[in-house]
């Protein structure tokens, strides 16, 4: 049995509450959805979020994916600014390849370099279809991933006001040599514009003429090339007392990307797999706001 910290509970409620706000915003749109990976575990096995999980997954066609994120401002005033959708073409800093919906009164820096404040959030997966051949789908989801790789990496590209932002370290100092010296802004510029050519070229397809779909961002492998058969519908399931939709294929899903996904794991591996190094449940910061928190002692409010 997993122990809950009071922290844990607040921190869960406030991702439900996320959640909630946008499976009723796509429904209202008529915008299609699953829940994805471990969300649809927790879904059929625990009736809810896996106990030592800290994070929600949902998938959506290419097409809806983008309509939400066309979106965002609807998305943004209908919640007074409570809840925002972000993505690359929304934040030019965002640092992130696919999207978040995020609680915009919470503060989580992921980790000290890595200059970007997110808040509470849930992950959304676009998923891309094709009639080409297994392999083929394999070689273009090396390149697309490859291409948004090297992007990110750019996106490590420090500034003097990212430095003063985040606080001096001598470890931090030569992080920023070492990848300042790799990268200008063009380069940069160049890579984005790489990963989104490669990304716009496989949007084209419709979702349900297709035989195969896929996640871009998961794994380099088969495990994540999927039937779109699998996705011709939903069924409804309870979930932390809400009720949200899992592909109408999930065992198949399920069992192609985890094997035997309703055995848990032995105890020692029941732990979160997202690590922070600032978090706080009541307020939104900037960064330099965490910086002098972090200074005074402060790791983590709730």
């Amino acid at each position: 049995m997993v122990q809950q910290t009071t922290f844990d509970r607040i921190y869960k409620q406030k991702l439900l509450d996320t959640f909630e706000y946008l499976v009723d915003f796509l429904n209202e749109n008529n915008l299609q959805w699953w829940a994805a990976y471990g969300t649809i575990i927790g879904a059929v096995r625990h009736g809810g979020i896996i106990p030592w999980d800290d994070d929600i997954d949902i998938y959506m066609p290419v097409n809806d994916y983008y309509k939400l994120i066309s979106l965002h401002n609807d998305f943004s005033q209908e919640s007074d600014g409570k809840y925002e959708v972000q993505h690359i073409s929304i934040c030019p800093d965002y640092g992130s390849g696919f999207a978040k919906v995020m609680d915009m009164g919470t503060t989580i820096q992921t980790k000290r370099f890595i200059p970007y404040v997110k808040g509470v959030f849930v992950d959304i997966f676009p998923i891309y279809s094709s009639n080409d051949e297994i392999n083929t789908i394999l070689t273009c989801k090396k390149n697309v991933n490859e291409a948004w790789a090297n992007y990110f990496a750019y996106c490590r590209h420090y500034s003097l006001s990212d430095i003063l932002k985040v606080g001096f370290s001598a470890r931090f100092l030569i992080k920023v040599v070492n990848t300042n010296l790799r990268v200008s802004a063009r380069s940069k510029r160049k890579a984005l514009m790489k990963a989104l050519m490669c990304d716009s070229k496989i949007r084209s397809n419709n979702f349900n003429d297709c035989r195969y779909c896929f996640s871009m961002f998961g794994q380099n492998t088969f495990k994540d090339i999927y039937k779109t058969s699998w996705f011709n519908g939903y069924k409804e399931v309870p979930f932390e007392g809400l009720t949200i939709r899992i592909p109408v294929g999930y065992h198949d899903l399920l069992t192609q990307i985890y094997g035997d996904y309703m055995t848990p794991p032995p105890e020692n591996e029941r732990v979160s797999r997202h690590q922070a190094y600032y978090v706080n449940l009541k307020e939104r910061l900037t960064l330099k706001e965490i910086a002098e928190r972090v200074k005074s002692g402060e790791s983590l409010v709730y």
